[in-house]
């Protein structure tokens, strides 16, 4: 955010798109439910066959407000044994 011309006074991003992932977005959102429950059902099957890796932990977070999109393990450190 600036308040004077060129004058940078906060940390921010820049969020643009163009035309054609907002159409893309779009699209996508009547489908968002099953793309959603897509997701949870291969986190799910992730952790039940990571489940008994010794060196890797999951990573917490708030279920309810979580997209799944991705799926952040950590590791015990940086070299990893089975």
């Amino acid at each position: 955010m600036t308040e004077n011309r060129g004058e940078i006074v906060d940390i921010g991003t820049n969020g643009k798109m163009t035309e054609i992932h907002a159409a893309m977005g779009l699209a996508l959102l009547p489908h968002m439910g099953s793309v959603l429950a897509n997701r949870h059902r291969k986190y799910t099957l992730y952790q039940k066959l990571l489940a008994e890796c010794p060196f890797i932990a999951f990573q917490k977070f708030q279920p309810e407000s979580y997209n799944y999109s991705y799926m952040p393990v950590l590791f015990r450190d940086e070299n990893p044994t089975p």
